[in-house]
């Protein structure tokens, strides 16, 4: 956690200062917006690091559940499939024409 949050402010810092030093603005407002972008983009890059830690943990959690799950099935002796239910006599017979309608 402390390396992302000191990567990332650097990173702000000189993010904001290269772009100020090359755009030609005086270095005290410079130094004043590269502090703070620092500031900024420390703790964005705290809450990103923290979210990728705990989708990362959620990840691993699932993982080891599917692996017991798919190992607790093989250890299971398999159980015959379901007999299926006895067709009726008439599921193979043609199915008669509807009368045509009388006119009037």
């Amino acid at each position: 956690m402390r390396f992302a949050f000191l990567f990332s402010g650097a990173f702000g810092f000189f993010l904001v200062g290269g772009v100020g030093l090359a755009s030609g603005r005086d270095f005290e407002p410079l130094l004043r917006d590269a502090a703070i972008a620092c500031l900024l983009c420390a703790f964005v890059g705290r809450w990103f690091w923290s979210t990728l830690e705990r989708a990362f943990a959620l990840t691993l959690a699932e993982r080891r559940a599917q692996a017991e799950a798919s190992e607790a099935s093989a250890a299971a002796p398999a159980a015959p499939p379901p007999a299926s239910p006895p067709r009726p006599a008439s599921a193979g017979a043609p199915v008669p024409a509807a009368a045509p309608a009388s006119r009037r």
